[in-house]
């Protein structure tokens, strides 16, 4: 009896231990959001073992709305939501929910799924809470389609606090990547089954994994002013205030500590929310990190709880860089408003690794009409370089103090000093007041769908800036179809067909040749007294047909911005093809293309602002006599030089001619007639030089049609 005694006790220990431990974890609050592989590599039997393995380890946890939340995500082609965190809030109900997650098939897009986790699953609209711990468990059974991608999205959302558990199933499975998309240590986030039915296995394991994360303590350093009512400076005044912490190894993490209690100290006294005060934070040491997005919080107990969080770095003080990342990447790249004062506060303890560069961005930035207050903490701060980062008068603008702990001393006043920060007077609206037609210009078949859309909303952000009030600027968009391979059933199909398949002109060719014959026509509401400017977006090297066109096109009256986006594109055809400088806007990929709208409009609004016409450059060489006509209207800046010429005569009549260059060579006459208008003319008589101009490109007279 006493053995069997003893026997009943060991059982229960280990149901105790291994069994619902879970329930009884001890630890804090958790939203848990499972994102399950849905691609077609998976058979219908074996995702719906992938669903049981979820339900059964839901069923570890306490579930409920003061407790654990569970969401679910899945993937194939797309990430595919099934239900947020604050949809299910208790555990019957999540456990139903989860069985019924539809089956997607496709392929294995893991980055898409994490980038729709980092950026949407944990925000307070889904459900989440900030003083929950954010755990993802991601299940897959191969490696993703893009497993670069993958691992940005990843590394987003673990910056962001989400701990990522990565589960490979089978032996398809990458082990380096399951690697980069848990957090670390590997050895504690990364788990391996050889089958599905294998997955109870560890279901344990998992769930132990994640009771040990709800129970790791958050840092916390005692607020001095929680109870503070919001500073009547600001009078209600709406602004965005970013700051941007040195995170650097000179600082002790106890100071860094103080550094985030100061941040949380200012923040309290705001008034904050979408329509009042909003704040963002990064950190700096060798490179910029970001944290808290402008947009991100619109409650103060979740943004305070929000800077707790922002973790430690280490590394050198590369301070330009950072101020580099804020102007480009919060001020000029959209996320922040256009009509509220434009803040950033500067914290630092040490001279920056580039004096120089860091003087130099934060110029750019308050010309940009960023208002910069520079704090400079300690002994090691260099008192030139806080003036040269902190906006004018200084006296408002920079403060130094001894210590960390002296920070709280200068609470009130930069508060209050950032709400008297002035809205900046930059324009929203470009002013114009010439007729313009601007057409866009993309190809919608050779861009995936994903892309074309951002271009579209590129395009729509551009044009926001446009007065369209008026009737000076008209705006549209011209994209390429469907292949063109209709074929009526009268034709001889066979011949047909082959003269499809061995068509040399490209769809891009035909839609380039479309902007330029019928992109500003009179069919399509262009109008013949408007300045034309064509924007054309590309993301890889042009064949020689497709360049052929735009080259021809730059003999209409046109003027054209370039877009190149992404490593495919060859910048100097991409030069020839606009002239560069300011008509070529670089961008690295279609993910940075938002960031670069507010620079484009500023770009074209200087273009189309511009009353002077597009200079027209004509050269000949090693001609007895040549002749060229061209009518025009208000006619353009010429210049034309000749060299080893007995007697040149150039003709130029008026009617608006776009930037020309045509070369003639050893011909005794050639004349080139560019006509559509009889006006009187303007005879030039130029003598023998020996200098020749640059001609951007050279084309046969027979190939100017």
């Amino acid at each position: 009896m006493m053995r069997y005694s003893f026997f009943i006790v060991l059982v229960s220990t280990i149901v105790n231990c291994y069994g619902v431990f879970e329930n009884n974890c001890g630890g804090g609050p958790a939203d848990i959001v499972f994102v399950l592989d849905s691609s077609s590599s998976i058979w219908r039997p074996d995702y719906h073992k992938q669903l049981e393995f979820a339900k059964n380890l839901t069923s570890e946890f306490d579930v409920g709305s003061e407790k654990t939340r569970i969401g679910v995500l899945t993937f194939s082609d797309t990430h595919q939501l099934h239900f947020n965190l604050d949809q299910n809030l208790d555990e019957s109900r999540a456990m139903a929910a989860i069985m019924k997650t539809p089956y997607l098939t496709g392929v294995t897009n893991t980055a898409d799924a994490l980038l729709y986790l980092g950026e949407h699953m944990f925000s307070a609209k889904t459900g989440s809470r900030p003083n929950a711990k954010h755990i993802a468990v991601v299940i897959t059974d191969g490696e993703s389609q893009n497993p670069k991608a993958t691992k940005i999205a990843a590394d987003e959302a673990k910056k962001k606090g989400i701990q990522i558990f990565a589960i490979g199933v089978g032996d398809s499975a990458d082990q380096d990547e399951l690697e980069a998309i848990a957090s670390t240590p590997s050895e504690n986030f990364v788990f391996r089954v050889a089958t599905y039915t294998a997955l109870n296995s560890i279901q344990k394991s998992v769930s132990h994994r994640t009771c040990e994360v709800t129970k790791a303590p958050t840092t916390t350093q005692t607020t001095t002013t929680t109870t503070e009512r919001p500073i009547t400076a600001c009078g209600g005044k709406p602004a965005d205030v970013f700051f941007l912490l040195d995170s650097s190894s000179s600082i002790e993490l106890p100071d860094f500590y103080k550094q985030k209690n100061f941040v949380k100290n200012v923040v309290n006294l705001f008034d904050i929310g979408a329509k009042k005060t909003r704040v963002g934070v990064s950190t700096f040491s060798y490179e910029y990190e970001p944290h808290i997005s402008l947009a991100e919080y619109d409650t103060k107990s979740d943004l305070l709880t929000a800077i707790e969080n922002t973790p430690y770095l280490s590394g050198g003080t590369n301070t330009g860089d950072a101020i580099m990342n804020i102007r480009e990447n919060v001020f000029m790249g959209g996320s922040a408003r256009r009509d509220v004062g434009h803040v950033l506060i500067v914290l630092t303890d040490g001279l920056s690794k580039i004096p120089e560069t860091t003087k130099m961005e934060a110029m750019k930035a308050k010309a940009e009409g960023i208002y910069i207050f520079a704090i400079g903490i300690g002994d090691n701060i260099d008192i030139d370089e806080l003036r040269s980062i902190s906006s004018e008068p200084n006296n408002n603008y920079m403060f130094q103090v001894d210590s960390f702990d002296a920070l709280e001393s200068i609470r009130d006043t930069l508060a209050i000093r950032s709400c008297e920060v002035p809205v900046s007077d930059e324009p929203d609206i470009c002013p114009v007041y010439i007729d313009t037609d601007v057409l866009f210009v993309f190809d919608s078949v050779g861009m995936r769908r994903a892309s074309s859309k951002t271009v579209l909303s590129f395009i729509n952000e551009v044009t926001r800036t446009f007065e369209t009030k008026s009737s000076y600027v008209t705006t549209s968009i011209l994209s390429s179809n469907c292949i063109e391979a209709d074929i009526p059933f009268t034709a001889d199909f066979r011949t047909e067909i082959v003269n499809l398949i061995n068509s040399e002109s490209s769809e891009f060719t035909k839609l380039i040749k479309r902007m330029r014959v019928e992109g500003f026509s009179k069919q399509r509401g262009g109008r013949a007294s408007a300045r034309h400017v064509a924007v054309l977006f590309i993301d890889d090297t042009l064949d020689s047909e497709s360049f052929l066109e735009i080259q021809r096109a730059r003999f209409r009256n046109m003027n054209l911005f370039v877009v190149a986006i992404g490593d495919r594109v060859n910048l100097e055809q991409a030069r020839l093809m606009c002239g560069g400088g300011s008509n070529l806007l670089v961008v690295p990929d279609y993910q940075q293309l938002m960031k670069m709208s507010k620079q484009f409009s500023i770009n074209m609004c200087e273009a189309t602002k511009s009353k002077n016409k597009v200079p027209t450059t004509i050269a000949t060489k090693q001609t007895t006599e040549s002749s060229v006509k061209i009518s025009t209207k208000a006619v353009p800046t010429t210049t034309i030089a000749t060299k080893q010429t007995t007697e040149s005569s150039v003709k130029i009549s008026t009617k608006a001619v776009p930037t020309t260059t045509i070369a003639t060579k050893q011909t005794t006459e050639s004349p080139v007639k560019i006509s559509t208008k009889t006006v009187p003319t303007t005879t030039f008589a130029i003598k023998p030089t020996s200098e020749v101009l640059p001609v951007d490109y050279d084309i046969p007279s027979s190939k100017l049609e």
